[in-house]
């Protein structure tokens, strides 16, 4: 039998468990999210998590814990979101890596963007970020272009998409 996931919004008492999810994991979520560099303390945590509860209250994103067995184990976030397209982005603790939670959270995701009149999600990864770009073709993601960004314009990134129909 498979672990249970589920997916749901995030909210300021997550905080704790989110801040020691980063921490435990630092050295290796940094490699492929930098932004996270800037959430050092629970305080930058709390505003971490406000920034996506705000998105979801104006209709511009929106921020999901992924757990399994009731545990958070990371999240999913929305951003750029318009009427019709959002930018998914994802992470799991280190120690989650490898078992699947991230394309059963997204399973979980998909629908809810459907019904919220989503027809388009984009997936931005580092070229060399194999295991995302795994879970972006098993979940139904198509590469559509290689992009130039991040640090001084020299990292590889790839833009995948999914259409929802």
């Amino acid at each position: 039998m498979k672990t249970p996931v589920t997916i749901r919004l995030v909210h300021p008492c997550d905080a704790g468990s989110l801040y020691r999810l980063i921490e435990q994991s630092r050295g290796q979520l940094e490699r492929w999210l930098p932004s996270l560099r800037a959430i050092t303390t629970l305080n930058a945590t709390r505003q971490f998590i406000n920034r996506y509860v705000t998105a979801w209250r104006c209709g511009n994103g929106a921020g999901y814990v992924i757990q399994v067995n009731g545990q958070v184990v990371g999240m999913l976030t929305l951003e750029n979101m318009t009427a019709t397209a959002a930018d998914v982005g994802y992470w799991l603790e280190n120690t989650a890596w490898g078992n699947g939670y991230v394309i059963a959270a997204l399973q979980q995701l998909f629908p809810r963007v459907r019904q919220a009149g989503l027809t388009r999600l984009q997936l931005i990864t580092a070229a060399d970020n194999l295991r995302s770009q795994r879970v972006a073709q098993h979940t139904g993601f198509t590469l559509r272009q290689q992009l130039v960004g991040g640090v001084r314009g020299k990292t590889k990134m790839l833009l995948y998409e999914r259409r929802l129909r």
